[in-house]
C-alpha cells in the first residue's frame, strides 16, 4: 500500500496544524499571541475584545483591577455580535441590568462549570418543582440575536440564560407545568444549546450521551426525588454554566480554546460576585 502525504513547511516553532491553517491563505501568529489579521480572515473570525477585568475578587469593589485582554477568535457570524466593542467602549462593563440577576440565599454555594453540551433542563439540575438551579447558562455558539429578536449588546457572542428564562422554557416546552414530559429537542434548540440550522451550531446534545452532562452532574448533580441525596446539597448549590464551542471551532489541537475559556472563566467570576454581592460590580 501506498501512502501519500502533503507536504508542510516546517517553520520556528509552529506545527503542522497551524501549516494547515496558513496553507488556507490565513494569516496567523503562533500563541502565545493568538494574533490574526481580520482582512485576510474575513468572516471567518470576530474581533472580540474581552473587558477589563470587574471581579471585586478581594470583596471590595474599590479594589477591582483592569487587565484588557484583546484577542481574535474564531466565531460564526449568526453567533458574534458586531457592536460589541461599541457597548464596551460606550458601557462600563459586560454584565446585564442586575434587575435580570437572580437572587440567592446568604448560605448558597456557586459552582461554575465550562463543557460543551450542558443539558439545562436535565432532572439532575433542577429542584422537586421543576424549576432549574441553574443561574445562568452562556452558549458561546447560539445565535446572538434570538428567535424573538432579542439582542444581548453586552455579550461577545452567543446568547445567555438567566434562571427565569430557564424555567419559563421548561415550562413551555413541558406542556405548561415544570414537572411535565420536557420535549428535550424543542427545549434544547430554543436554549441555543443545540443548534441543527447553522453548519457550524453546536450539535452533542443531538446524541444521546454529552460530555458536559457527565461533567456538571458529577460536580453539581443530584436526584430531586431521591429521599437518599443531600437536601442542603440540593437547595444550596447553585450553577452557572457555560457551553463552549466544540473542537471544530476552537481547532482540533486546540489552538483558540485559551482565548474561548479566558472568557468563561472571567464570565463566571464577574457573574458570581455580582449575584453574591447582589450589585453589578461596576
Amino acid at each position: 500500500m501506498i501512502r501519500e502525504w502533503s507536504n508542510w513547511e516546517r517553520f520556528e516553532e509552529s506545527s503542522p496544524y497551524i501549516n494547515w491553517w496558513k496553507g488556507l491563505g490565513l494569516a496567523f501568529v503562533q500563541r502565545p499571541a493568538l494574533n490574526v489579521d481580520p482582512e485576510e480572515l474575513g468572516n471567518q473570525v470576530a474581533r472580540s475584545v474581552l473587558v477589563p477585568n470587574q471581579s471585586p475578587l478581594s470583596g471590595e469593589p474599590e479594589s477591582k483591577t483592569h487587565k484588557p485582554y484583546d484577542t481574535f477568535v474564531p466565531i460564526p457570524n449568526f453567533a458574534k455580535n458586531e457592536g460589541f466593542e461599541d457597548h464596551i467602549n460606550c458601557n462600563d462593563g459586560w454584565l446585564p441590568d442586575y434587575e435580570v440577576l437572580p437572587e440567592i440565599e446568604d448560605d448558597s454555594i456557586i459552582v461554575g462549570v465550562i463543557d460543551t453540551g450542558i443539558p439545562l433542563g436535565h432532572n439532575r439540575f433542577r429542584h422537586a418543582d421543576g424549576s432549574s438551579r441553574i443561574l445562568s447558562a452562556w452558549q458561546m455558539l447560539a445565535p446572538w440575536e434570538s428567535s424573538c429578536g432579542i439582542k444581548q449588546k453586552y455579550l461577545p457572542f452567543g446568547r445567555e440564560l438567566y434562571r427565569r428564562d430557564i424555567d419559563n422554557l421548561i415550562s413551555r416546552y413541558s406542556g405548561g407545568d415544570t414537572l411535565g414530559q420536557l420535549d428535550e429537542y424543542g427545549f434544547n434548540t430554543a436554549t441555543g444549546v443545540m443548534n441543527l440550522k447553522n453548519m457550524r451550531g453546536q450539535r452533542e446534545l443531538a446524541g444521546i450521551f454529552s460530555h458536559g452532562a457527565h461533567v456538571l452532574d458529577a460536580v453539581a448533580g443530584v436526584d430531586p426525588f431521591d429521599p437518599r441525596e443531600d437536601a442542603d446539597f440540593l437547595t444550596k448549590v447553585k450553577i452557572i454554566a457555560i457551553n463552549i464551542p466544540s473542537s471544530t471551532t476552537f481547532g482540533a489541537s486546540g489552538t483558540f480554546l485559551d482565548a474561548y475559556m479566558v472568557y468563561a472563566i472571567q464570565r463566571i467570576s464577574d457573574l458570581a460576585d455580582a449575584i453574591w454581592h447582589g450589585l453589578v460590580p461596576y
